[in-house]
């Protein structure tokens, strides 16, 4: 995916980056979450360093994991795989 496929979400005063197909699964999983849970993640994500904060979305049927995590003083949605490595 290139540069013009990535979007930009501030979350609880924290720059969020994403790929734009995320939005209907991590973005809304994130939004869903009150305040403290939300919280949670992203003091998560700072605690972990590269393993970041991960994080299971399901719609009713097959579930992604996604991991939140801060890349150059912003955060960062990926998608990981099934095994090992990112999408």
């Amino acid at each position: 995916m290139g540069a013009q496929d990535m979007e930009r979400l501030t979350i609880d005063g924290h720059n969020v980056q994403f790929e734009h197909w995320m939005k209907e699964w991590a973005i809304d999983y994130i939004r869903g979450l009150d305040a403290a849970e939300r919280a949670q993640l992203f003091q998560g994500a700072q605690r972990n360093g590269i393993n970041g904060a991960t994080f299971r979305v399901s719609h009713g049927g097959p579930h992604k994991d996604f991991t939140l995590w801060v890349h150059n003083g912003e955060y960062e949605i990926k998608m990981k795989k099934e095994k090992s490595g990112w999408f």
